[in-house]
């Protein structure tokens, strides 16, 4: 399915790890991938959103890995995703 896709965006986000954002060629955002390499190994993670907006081309991929957000102009950055955990009471 790559082969109808192009790289958006790519770049480290530390010094061991870094991503490759995948854009498909009819622009469907729900077609969007994101693939995150560490020591090696490649992961691709779930894209749960994508926003473009309407300034020229600042988006956002929110991913369960973090939310990417590339304004038009400036620096791109990453929130990384908070885990949450549920914890069950034993009696």
């Amino acid at each position: 399915m790559l082969k109808d896709c192009r790289v958006a965006y790519s770049g480290k986000i530390d010094g061991n790890t870094s991503f490759k954002i995948y854009e498909p060629a009819d622009k469907n955002y729900n077609n969007f991938r994101v693939f995150i390499e560490r020591d090696g190994e490649i992961t691709e993670v779930k894209v749960l959103s994508v926003q473009r907006y309407r300034d020229g081309g600042t988006t956002v991929v929110q991913s369960e890995y973090g939310q990417f957000y590339f304004p038009i102009a400036g620096s791109a950055t990453l929130t990384k995703m908070k885990m949450k955990m549920n914890f069950l009471r034993m009696n």
